[in-house]
């Protein structure tokens, strides 16, 4: 190769070489789940507690009363058992307060 070649193969090479460290400084784009993420955050009690109540009507609605409290009361024993499993010194906390009660 001659002089001139070799040349104009090292000015394109620096020219990606200078472009490349650009290209790593962006920041990837931010998904939307993420912005949603971001932003239901701080109200993550009111929505989940919006859709239990939108739940709950549609059962009452579909399937009747009594049904839907019996599906109420097996969901809720089944997250004792899970806060058993998970740390029984709390669901004995929770026990000694319902006993207070009764």
């Amino acid at each position: 190769m001659n002089n001139q070649t070799q040349n104009q193969m090292q000015g394109s090479m620096n020219v990606r070489q200078q472009a490349s460290p650009q290209a790593v400084e962006k920041q990837p784009k931010e998904s939307r789940f993420s912005r949603f993420y971001t932003w239901a955050k701080p109200y993550s009690g009111r929505i989940i507690w919006i859709l239990a109540g939108i739940i709950t009507a549609v059962l009452f609605l579909t399937i009747g009363f009594w049904r839907t409290i019996l599906i109420v009361i097996l969901a809720l024993i089944g997250y004792a058992i899970g806060v058993y499993k998970d740390n029984p010194m709390r669901f004995m906390r929770w026990l000694n307060i319902l006993k207070r009660f009764s």
